[in-house]
């Protein structure tokens, strides 16, 4: 009986010592796991990687869990809807498969800084509104993957190195209405845009030649706004005005810009 006891005692405090000494089955102690950051903040911390090499932005694995709070970060029920970086002479480039994991993005304004590089992929970015990536060093051709936003009502590539032509898919873009590819190295025609919503349209400073496209429009709020020197442009000029209260739903640090109706002197400010 005494055997049996001790055989019985030796068996079990074998098979205690295998479930919690065993390689196969580590302690759960939850203070050890290492928990993967959201991949929201994950998106954010690649753009950063590559973006930032001065580190100037804050970001880092050990807040990820508060990325909502970051600078230049909004979020509606987790998901960054509006990611708004500008003026921080971010030097880098906007590295693709990065920020492109933000589906709910709604808003992106990397304007004001110094970054290079072509501008990458954005097509997965669907609930796109307003893109702007003007006053930066970006290069390349037009980025032919925004002409699929089919949400997307601004876009402003203003003041980089971009070249080429202007894609023919610029008019699937049927609710666009501010345009602005200005001061860049873009050559060959303008698209026949024929948007009813366009009202800001400034393709000056560039290489461009032939006609500006007349507004598909029997409305008079259709504008095309011109920048000295003016292009070798010829065909409709609408009346001058820049009018940018439709911005403020969407970017609120949207610069405000006038324009005369002196074609010879409108008076563009650099937004």
């Amino acid at each position: 009986m005494k055997a049996h006891f001790l055989h019985n005692a030796v068996f079990l405090l074998s098979l205690f010592s295998l479930t919690t000494s065993s390689p196969d089955h580590p302690p759960s102690n939850s203070s050890s796991r290492n928990v993967e950051p959201p991949s929201e903040a994950l998106a954010l911390l690649a753009f950063k990687s590559k973006a930032d090499l001065h580190d100037k932005l804050p970001f880092s694995p050990n807040t990820s869990s508060s990325y909502c709070k970051w600078q230049g970060v909004e979020c509606q029920h987790g998901k960054v809807v509006r990611f708004v970086l500008q003026g921080l002479n971010l030097s880098g480039v906007f590295a693709p498969n990065t920020l492109t994991r933000l589906d709910q993005l709604r808003v992106l304004s990397l304007q004001n800084n110094s970054l290079t590089g072509a501008i990458p992929e954005l097509s997965q970015l669907d609930n796109l509104k307003a893109v702007f990536l003007d006053h930066n060093s970006f290069a390349g051709s037009f980025p032919p993957s925004v002409t699929s936003l089919h949400r997307l009502k601004t876009l402003d590539l203003s003041y980089n190195n971009l070249t080429g032509s202007l894609p023919v898919s610029l008019t699937n873009l049927d609710r666009l209405y501010y345009l602005r590819l200005d001061s860049n190295r873009f050559n060959g025609s303008i698209p026949p845009l024929n948007q009813s919503s366009l009202r800001v349209f400034n393709v000056s400073r560039n290489n461009l030649t032939g006609a500006v496209p007349a507004p598909n429009s029997t409305q008079v709020r259709y504008y095309v706004v011109f920048a000295e020197p003016l292009p070798l442009l010829v065909g409709h000029t609408a009346a001058m005005q820049f009018h940018t209260a439709f911005l403020r739903p969407f970017y609120n640090a949207a610069a405000a810009a006038t324009a005369t109706n002196n074609l010879g002197k409108p008076a563009v400010t650099r937004s």
